[in-house]
């Protein structure tokens, strides 16, 4: 929907449908914070919807980076600049604060979802925040050559974490679109330069209405 329903007190106007649910990675949860070490690991907080040709743009609107590149940004680096267009906060920009992040995200009514591999982007300060509620899907991308690192999906603030681009490219066998027409890159799947110690953020909240 946009507006989304979360924009529009939840009423579905037929006119504001721009695609249907085709695919969607399903979440393992657990229970209770004690569970923490041997709960099961989650890579993507993602899903595919279908739209006809036209319906949607390939670039952001006026005040943000414009058009992706096609090809995905597999080797991301500390400090890397990267800039994203949302929903919520619109056009912001920050940089990468960590590799291999793990985080706990809170869904509510006791769900609770690990989370392993994640790019922790910040901001100098907690306002402006990179992130915010709703701004869930974002693609983040490098700045200034818009390629693409990862989708936006928990955290806010000074931490705004985010899920590789490659593995979901890979999982749903899609490509970024440049409005080229040229054949998707699926990526290699590779989750990044995931070298570096874990890095643990728990309890976090999804970014999602």
């Amino acid at each position: 929907m946009q507006p989304s329903q979360g924009d529009i007190v939840c009423l579905i106007v037929p006119t504001d449908v721009i695609a249907t649910l085709h695919d969607f990675q399903r979440f393992q949860f657990f229970t209770g914070a004690a569970n923490f070490p041997t709960a099961p690991i989650n890579i993507i907080d993602a899903a595919v919807g279908l739209s006809p040709i036209g319906q949607v743009d390939v670039a952001t609107p006026l005040v943000g980076y414009g058009v992706p590149q096609r090809t995905p940004q597999e080797s991301p680096f500390v400090g890397m600049a990267v800039q994203k267009c949302g929903r919520t906060t619109g056009f912001t920009k920050g940089k990468i604060r960590t590799l291999n992040a793990e985080a706990v995200i809170n869904f509510g009514g006791g769900q609770l979802a690990r989370f392993r591999s994640c790019i922790n982007v910040g901001t100098a300060t907690r306002l402006p925040a990179f992130g915010g509620p709703g701004d869930s899907g974002s693609l983040v991308v490098t700045d200034p050559d818009r390629r693409p690192v990862g989708l936006l999906f928990a955290g806010g603030g000074i931490n705004t974490f985010l899920c590789p681009i490659s593995p979901i490219l890979h999982r749903f066998k899609v490509g970024v679109d440049d409005g080229t027409g040229a054949a998707p890159v699926l990526g290699s799947g590779r989750m990044g330069n995931a070298s570096g110690p874990v890095k643990q953020h728990q309890f976090e909240t999804p970014l999602s209405n």
